[in-house]
């Protein structure tokens, strides 16, 4: 290589593959020195230029020598392999972006994507272990638990985890996560009535409980109220063999929706109650019979009968 007086650069001998893949590991040493030094603590405009020309380089080479690409889908290097999984871990927190996740995977190789998706993995089981441990513990606030959740069920989330995953096993995913997320909601609403019973029976009140009912806790307002939601809930308690959805069947919800729809006109309130008599008499219901009493019980006229019903009571 020729450096000339005015600064421009001739080669008598072009850069071999090896010697283009250490300028590459040079170019991210460089832009990984930058991370966390820009405003915000994000990388500086040095860094993603660095950033951005090493991948340039690599995605060339891999096009260009097909050996090169073999090589770097077998095993990349140690700093690689530690930034995908690095990247993975960071995908469930709020402060990453769908624009940083796009940007690091961009030109990532077949086992870097496998590193990120490992530490993805870590970082999920570890989200839900604190989920679970909010929603089992009624001292903590409601608010803390749904918080959490509505991290794991967020557009955003889907999005990150869908440039990760792919379309379909994100989708997978997000259901499997979805479902879990309704059976601790379960759990979060028993723990905290229970909590109330107790406090009111240490207190030695003879007045009446005035926490929520079992079908009022499923179907309440709140950050996740809606339609949609309230019937996840109540399909899932329906049919649900979980410990949670047996103790709201015990608290009487069978009774709750009974006496609401006692109330309701129509033919699909009169199929409703059908199934939920035979439900009462034993009968175990399967998914469709629990959606048809669940799209009943969220329509407006079920909710101000339910209500109306309550106040009643009260």
């Amino acid at each position: 290589m020729n450096i000339a007086d005015d600064g421009t650069v001739s080669f008598e001998r072009l850069p071999d593959v090896e010697q283009w893949d250490y300028i590459v590991r040079s170019l991210n040493d460089v832009a990984e020195k930058e991370n966390a030094t820009g405003r915000l603590g994000g990388q500086t405009a040095l860094g993603r230029a660095y950033a951005n020309l090493a991948r340039q380089i690599r995605g060339t080479l891999r096009d260009e020598v097909p050996e090169y690409a073999v090589a770097l889908n077998t095993a990349a290097d140690a700093i690689r392999r530690s930034q995908a999984v690095e990247l993975g871990s960071d995908i469930p927190r709020g402060g990453t972006t769908r624009e940083d996740v796009a940007d690091r995977l961009r030109g990532a190789s077949a086992s870097e994507r496998a590193a990120a998706r490992s530490g993805f993995r870590s970082a999920i089981d570890d989200t839900m272990a604190n989920v679970n441990a909010v929603a089992s513990d009624p001292n903590i606030d409601i608010r803390e638990f749904q918080k959490l959740a509505n991290t794991l069920r967020s557009r955003a989330m889907r999005d990150k985890m869908e440039l990760l995953l792919g379309r379909d096993d994100a989708a997978r995913l997000y259901n499997e996560l979805d479902e879990n997320i309704v059976s601790l909601e379960l759990r979060a609403a028993i723990a905290r009535n229970s909590a109330t019973q107790q406090r009111q029976a240490i207190a030695g009140t003879v007045e009446d409980i005035t926490s929520p009912g079992a079908l009022q806790m499923l179907v309440a307002e709140g950050p996740e109220a809606g339609p949609v939601n309230a019937a996840r809930r109540l399909v899932a308690v329906m049919t649900g063999t979980t410990r949670e959805a047996r103790a709201l069947r015990q608290m009487g919800i069978y009774d709750e929706i009974a006496q609401t729809l006692v109330g309701l006109r129509g033919q699909q309130a009169q199929q409703a109650l059908r199934l939920v008599e035979r439900a009462m008499d034993g009968e175990a219901l399967n998914q469709t019979q629990a959606r048809v009493i669940a799209r009943v019980l969220t329509t407006p006229a079920a909710v101000a009968a339910y209500t109306a019903t309550t106040e009643q009571l009260q």
